[in-house]
């Protein structure tokens, strides 16, 4: 007698269209946090990225190109992620438009 080996079943399409499309806007919410995060974390290594852009303001001088750069180091993964996911971004936005 041979057995067949069970596969695990893939989520609901409807389900999988979501997750990319929802992901940016929870990505959102966790970066709006900055006035928790800046009372919560303590060391350098803890602190988020808006915390870190913050900090990067003196009084008086400001180094505006050092700045742009941790904001563009910062951003370029999030536009990655968003480009490679645009086909399941476009079918999850566009999934509940049709009957």
């Amino acid at each position: 007698m041979t057995t067949v080996p069970v596969t695990p079943t893939a989520p609901d399409p409807i389900s999988l269209q979501a997750l990319p499309t929802i992901s940016p806007a929870a990505k959102r919410c966790n970066y709006n946090e900055f006035v928790l995060a800046t009372f919560l974390t303590q060391g350098v290594d803890a602190q988020t990225v808006p915390v870190v852009l913050s900090l990067m303001l003196g009084e008086r001088i400001q180094d505006f190109g050092k700045i742009a750069a941790a904001s563009l180091m910062a951003v370029i993964p999030l536009f990655a992620a968003a480009g490679f996911l645009q086909r399941w971004l476009v079918a999850g936005l566009t999934s509940g438009s049709v009957k």
